[in-house]
């Protein structure tokens, strides 16, 4: 469930996949309007959608460190 992430994690996720209703977004467009580096966003994404597949098992976020 993506609203458990930790933020910027879950606000990361929602932006490149959409919200219902939404257009996701580009990498760089994320960057952009998050005032990050396209790295961190890529990194930032890489880390939820791993940690969502691991919490499917485990039920807990605890890979995930906060920014």
């Amino acid at each position: 469930d993506v609203s458990s992430l930790p933020e910027p994690h879950r606000t990361i996720v929602k932006m490149r996949f959409g919200n219902p209703g939404e257009i996701p977004m580009t990498i760089d467009a994320v960057a952009t309007t998050l005032n990050l580096l396209p790295r961190d966003v890529i990194d930032m994404e890489t880390e939820a959608l791993e940690a969502m597949v691991r919490s499917a098992a485990t039920g807990a976020w605890s890979d995930i460190v906060p920014v």
